[in-house]
């Protein structure tokens, strides 16, 4: 086996560990409620699980096993994670501000949480007595700036404002602090075409102001959710791991839907076929790329639209990019999960899929 082929199977594996946590950590979250004073810790569980995610997800990159893909959408949570993260038991307090209907940008998942981690540092290292982070982001067209007549003219912009009692350790300068961030992220910004524009820093404020480009894309099949309607239906999980399977049944469940197992993939086509002779179709299979030494998933999801040419499909993997959403399926797919994944996650991809069965 080469070196690559370790490392996507390692990160497949942690991935798997990892997904049994985040679902456990999300059924536990939903039991407690908001108001419970250990939501928050159990929230910071999930976020270092995440991060856990990405980090495998760059070990793949750097082997230069898969290219990482782009997308529209989903920035504004991501920006609050990420900034929330970087200055987790800090003193510095954070005021973010989205615009509604911001334009669509494509960004690459990892990256974006590198970027937005690093101006987060930055500023944490800037005002180590506290002060405050203020982070905007809002649609900017710049067909009318002079400064900046070349195309395209439609930008979304975040812009990193910290300021403090000027109170930087003797050590270091504003310059310097932001100096060490300031190269990496313009780079990565100007190769999406974009610009990042830096106010000159002083002692007391720091404005560093990240331009990403307005991308004109096909977004019908990330739209809103539809509304909420009452959860029922049969889910068909098929998973060689028993703590995946397990923690799958108990999620599911507590959602509302019926829930049967199988190990491999004879088990999945032979409950199929069971549930079809009793007139008791599945509605969604979830199945798992890989199992090692049987059927994998685009094996088995061949063998179960025969058995049941409506039944809905969806892939689950740790070896897909987690950044996609999970209207972006492989052919033969209705929806894909890369793991980890949340229970929110589960819970709208069954529900979206369902929805266009009816």
């Amino acid at each position: 086996m080469d070196r690559d082929t370790q490392i996507r199977d390692i990160a497949h594996d942690f991935n798997n560990i990892l997904t049994a946590i985040m679902v456990n950590l999300s059924m536990v979250k939903m039991e407690i409620g908001e108001n419970d004073p250990k939501f928050g810790l159990l929230s910071d569980a999930q976020k270092a699980c995440a991060e856990g995610r990405d980090l495998m997800k760059q070990l793949e990159a750097v082997a230069k096993i898969e290219s990482i893909a782009s997308y529209s959408g989903g920035l504004s949570d991501l920006l609050r994670d990420a900034i929330d993260f970087a200055l987790k038991d800090c003193m510095v307090q954070t005021k973010i501000a989205v615009e509604e209907d911001l334009w669509p940008i494509e960004f690459d998942h990892i990256q974006m949480i590198r970027v937005l981690n690093g101006l987060a540092r930055s500023a944490k290292r800037r005002l180590p007595k506290g002060g405050i982070l203020r982070v905007s982001v809002r649609n900017r067209d710049l067909s009318s700036d002079s400064a900046k007549d070349s195309q395209p003219e439609k930008y979304v912009q975040i812009t990193f404002t910290d300021a403090g009692p000027g109170n930087l350790p003797s050590a270091e300068t504003a310059e310097e602090v932001f100096a060490e961030e300031i190269s990496e992220i313009a780079s990565y910004v100007e190769n999406m075409g974009g610009f990042l524009k830096q106010e000159s820093p002083n002692e007391s404020e720091g404005i560093v102001a990240l331009h990403f480009p307005y991308r004109v894309a096909d977004e019908t099949s990330r739209s809103e959710p539809p509304a909420q309607t009452p959860v029922s239906g049969r889910i068909l999980v098929m998973d060689d791991m028993e703590l995946i399977r397990n923690s799958l049944e108990r999620m599911l469940t507590g959602l509302g839907y019926e829930v049967a197992l199988a190990t491999n993939g004879d088990e999945a086509i032979a409950e199929c076929a069971r549930a079809c002779a009793a007139q008791r179709k599945f509605d969604v299979a979830l199945l798992d790329m890989a199992v090692p030494g049987g059927k994998g998933a685009d094996e088995v999801v061949k063998a179960l639209k025969k058995l049941d040419p409506e039944l809905k499909t969806i892939l689950a993997s740790g070896y897909l990019d987690t950044s996609l959403p999970a209207a972006y399926a492989p052919p033969g797919y209705d929806a894909a999960l890369g793991k980890p994944f949340r229970t929110a996650e589960v819970r709208d991809a069954l529900k979206e899929v369902m929805r266009r069965s009816g």
